[in-house]
């Protein structure tokens, strides 16, 4: 079986809601490079994290960089 065929099998195994995470995942990795931080704002927006699993992702950022205070605040759930 291909790489193809693996992802089809694996995706009816899915949702609708997880069949359409997959989509916009993809849909993601198919954007040019150099997207504007808007579509990317845009992106994040439609992928609809957890707000748990942002909060680890914000404290994961802070421990790398400890420079996230930096950057403007991005309200996701607008």
């Amino acid at each position: 079986m291909n790489i193809e065929q693996e992802i089809i099998t694996a995706l009816h195994k899915l949702n609708d809601d997880q069949q359409m995470q997959v989509l916009r995942v993809i849909q993601g990795l198919l954007l040019p490079r150099g997207t504007s931080g808007a579509a990317s704002v845009q992106i994040a927006r439609e992928l609809a994290f957890p707000k748990d699993d942002l909060a680890a992702m914000q404290a994961a950022i802070e421990a790398w960089c400890e420079r996230v205070d930096d950057y403007p605040e991005v309200d996701l759930d607008a």
